[in-house]
C-alpha cells in the first residue's frame, strides 16, 4: 500500500506554523521613546527620539534623526561603535569601549500580557 505524500496531520501542522509565524509578522514594533547616553557609568543625557538633535560626549558624537539614534563619530581605533548603525527599538545599544560611552534606547514603562 502506497503512503500519501501529505497526510491530514501534516497539513494541520503546516497551517498552525503559518498562523503562528504570521502573528509575529504583524505584531507592533517595540519602538523606543528616549535615548540614554552614559559615559564612565554616569548618565549624561536622556534625549527624546522624536526631536532631531546632535549630542557630543568627549570625542563621541551621537546623532538623533528620523526617530533613530546612532553614533556618528568617534576617535576610537576600530570604529565598531560607528558601524553599529541605527538604534530605534527598546533595548538597542551601541557601546564605544575605548571612550567608555554607551547609547541605549529606552521607552516608557508599559504593561504586557504577563504583567497586570
Amino acid at each position: 500500500m502506497k503512503r500519501p505524500f501529505f497526510r491530514p496531520s501534516d497539513i494541520i501542522l503546516v497551517a498552525a506554523l503559518l498562523v503562528f509565524g504570521g502573528v509575529f509578522i504583524f505584531m507592533p514594533k517595540n519602538e523606543g521613546k528616549t535615548v540614554e547616553i552614559m559615559a564612565d557609568g554616569e548618565l549624561k543625557a536622556t534625549l527624546p527620539l522624536s526631536i532631531d538633535t546632535e549630542y557630543a560626549v568627549g570625542e563621541v558624537v551621537v546623532v538623533i534623526e528620523k526617530g533613530a539614534a546612532r553614533i556618528e563619530k568617534s576617535d576610537c581605533k576600530d570604529k565598531i561603535c560607528v558601524g553599529t548603525g541605527k538604534l530605534k527599538n527598546k533595548g538597542d545599544t551601541a557601546v564605544c569601549l575605548p571612550n567608555k560611552v554607551s547609547v541605549r534606547v529606552s521607552g516608557y514603562r508599559e504593561t504586557d500580557g504577563v504583567t497586570w
